[in-house]
Formats: structure tokens, C-alpha cells, sequence
């Protein structure tokens, strides 16, 4: 190979020590589109009420979801809180709005939706719809989701639930 022809750059990206802008942007893309793969596959199992399915898209024994008011949980938690939703909302879904992703971040922005025909959050059923705006950022590690940081519209939520 001759080493002059190519220049500095060039030579650097065919030994491996510098990759080339174009190999860059194609490898963020492709991690790009791996991170919007999951949030669609996130959406199908939440709107098949696939709690099992759900778990598996996370690493169970990294996970940490922080709270707005500053606490984490687990697995476990999530766990409960996603249980919690089906058994209260039969009919559940969530509708994706936007998905952006950006190194090993993706954020959700999406609307819930159900009747609650079930109890929730220690209360009977009130057979009210509700819809209320999510939204979602989680860090992937591995291909899996190993955090996560969200909010809901809660009061919207409670307000429609109250009727």
C-alpha cells in the first residue's frame, strides 16, 4: 500500500487508529435506528399486555428507574407498576408520538390510553377512558435497557379518573 498517496487520514483509518467520517456516521445511524427497533418493539409488547415480554427488553440486574422526586427502583417495581396498568386498563395502549435517539439514549414521547375496568393504584374501577401524554428516556447498554427516567401527565390522569 502506498502510504503517501493515501495521506495522513487516510492511512490512519486504514490501520484502524482513526475510523473515517462516513464509517462514523453510518455506525450512529445503525445505532440509531437499533434504539428506534426497540422502542417499537416496546410499544408492540405493551399493547399486547406482554408483561414477560417487557422485563426481557431490560437487564434485570442493572436497571434503575429514577423517579421525579429522586428515588430509584428496580425491576421489581417495574414490574408491579406495569401489572398494575394491565390489570386496571384491559384495553391499555400506548400510541408512539416520537422516538428520538441519540448514542445510548432513546426518548419515548407517547399518549396511554385505556378504560379502567380494573382496580388501580388501590382504587376500584371507575369504567372511565382515559388518554394522558408519557414521556420516556431510557439508556441502553448491551441491548438492553439498563435506565430510565420518565414522567406522566399524572394529573390529567387522576382528573379523568375522578370524572
Amino acid at each position: 500500500m502506498n502510504w503517501r498517496a493515501l495521506g495522513l487520514g487516510a492511512a490512519l483509518a486504514a490501520l484502524g487508529v482513526v475510523g473515517t467520517p462516513a464509517r462514523a456516521d453510518a455506525a450512529r445511524a445503525g445505532r440509531e435506528r437499533a434504539l428506534h427497533r426497540l422502542a417499537c418493539e416496546y410499544e408492540r409488547l405493551a399493547n399486547a399486555h406482554d408483561l414477560d415480554g417487557l422485563v426481557a427488553l431490560h437487564d434485570a440486574a442493572a436497571y434503575v428507574a429514577h423517579e421525579p422526586n429522586g428515588a430509584t427502583s428496580g425491576i421489581d417495581v417495574y414490574r408491579q407498576r406495569t401489572q398494575g396498568f394491565f390489570t386496571g386498563f384491559s384495553d391499555g395502549r400506548i400510541e408512539l408520538l416520537n422516538v428520538v435517539a441519540e448514542g445510548d439514549l432513546f426518548v419515548m414521547n407517547f399518549l396511554t390510553r385505556g378504560t379502567n375496568d380494573g382496580p388501580f393504584m388501590g382504587a376500584p374501577p371507575t369504567g372511565r377512558t382515559v388518554e394522558f401524554a408519557e414521556v420516556r428516556v431510557r439508556r441502553v447498554a448491551r441491548g438492553r435497557i439498563v435506565e430510565q427516567w420518565g414522567l406522566l401527565d399524572l394529573p390529567t390522569l387522576q382528573a379523568q379518573l375522578r370524572g
